[in-house]
């Protein structure tokens, strides 16, 4: 499963994100009278929602998949956004205490201590 999300499913996300940013434009109630940075337009109006909501999926999209794969953001600056590694997959998952008890435990044949 996570090999495909890994393959696949940014596609898919952003899929759903312009199936999501589409249905959201057809559905908004365009107020009256039209807004001046519409251009005064039902159709420009319903546009940019589409957009403003495809990019804000968009982005959500994006942040899910690089955590998926390790990576999250670390820097806001002119540059722009810096994402980086976080997970340093080389090193050995550390087994919580609760359980490595939980282990013991059933080793010890499901005795609580």
């Amino acid at each position: 499963m996570l090999a495909w999300l890994r393959n696949y499913g940014f596609a898919a996300l952003a899929f759903l994100a312009i199936v999501a940013a589409v249905f959201l434009a057809i559905r908004t109630e365009v107020p009256r009278p039209v807004p001046e940075y519409a251009l005064q337009a039902q159709a420009i109006y319903r546009i940019e929602i589409g957009v403003s909501a495809f990019a804000g999926f968009y982005i959500v999209c994006l942040l899910f998949v690089s955590a998926l794969n390790g990576r999250g953001i670390s820097h806001f600056g002119r540059g722009g956004v810096e994402l980086r590694r976080i997970i340093d997959e080389t090193q050995p998952k550390p087994a919580s205490s609760r359980w490595k008890r939980a282990l013991a435990r059933l080793r010890a044949g499901g005795k609580r201590r």
